[in-house]
């Protein structure tokens, strides 16, 4: 597949890859990515959109439970590809060299640094992850609906293993477009759940637990 060559100023990530927990996004937002600078940069409204009232709601639980928050500046940041016209369909499981040298090379670095949590934001970003963990069978992203994602995340909350790699999965843009009530239900099982604090709080349970395996905690 030919990928249009056009301008980008953007880093391939951003933080510390030693870092324990670690956020991977889609790709690149395509008109905009001549003018950030970092995957999910804070100036684009769609960090916020599906990271910052998480962040919120984790926040709250550490405060309220040991008087500390999460310093997410360093937390290691990256796209699973670099431009969105790199992505296969969402209807083919079997995708093309170039993204699988890109999932290779995801692979190396979540063996080489380890770190204990990726949350994987949409489901392009997750069935990325999960290839390069060696999980199978392979799927078209395009099978993962809010509804399964869901499923996934209370499995990865279920069966957190502070001694590996655990990937979350989480909504990408759904959660701020039309269909956001469906959204909603869809992932957290129940049309009276709000899915940032579904989240958030399943998150913060999992990061005080064990929280001394992630470092980033502000006095």
């Amino acid at each position: 597949m030919m990928v249009e060559k056009r301008i980008s100023n953007m880093a391939r990530d951003a933080g510390q890859k030693s870092s324990a927990l670690g956020l991977l996004g889609d790709s690149e937002p395509a008109n905009f990515s001549d003018r950030l600078t970092v995957p999910l940069d804070r100036l684009h409204p769609t960090r916020h959109n599906i990271w910052t009232p998480i962040l919120d709601v984790i926040q709250a639980h550490a405060f309220r439970a040991h008087r500390v928050r999460l310093d997410d500046s360093e937390l290691y940041v990256r796209n699973a590809v670099k431009h969105p016209e790199r992505k296969p369909r969402p209807d083919v499981a079997g995708w093309q060299d170039e993204v699988c040298s890109d999932v290779t090379e995801f692979e190396r670095l979540l063996a080489e640094h380890k770190p204990r949590l990726v949350l994987c934001f949409g489901s392009f970003a997750w069935e990325f992850a999960r290839r390069a963990l060696g999980e199978s069978p392979n799927k078209a992203y395009g099978e993962w609906n809010t509804t399964k994602m869901g499923v996934e995340f209370k499995k990865s909350v279920g069966n957190f293993n502070p001694s590996q790699v655990n990937i979350f999965p989480l909504l990408h843009a759904s959660i701020a477009r039309g269909r956001f009530l469906e959204s909603h239900k869809g992932f957290c099982g129940s049309p009276d759940m709000n899915y940032f604090d579904f989240v958030g709080g399943a998150l913060a349970g999992v990061l005080l637990k064990h929280r001394g395996q992630f470092g980033s905690w502000l006095q």
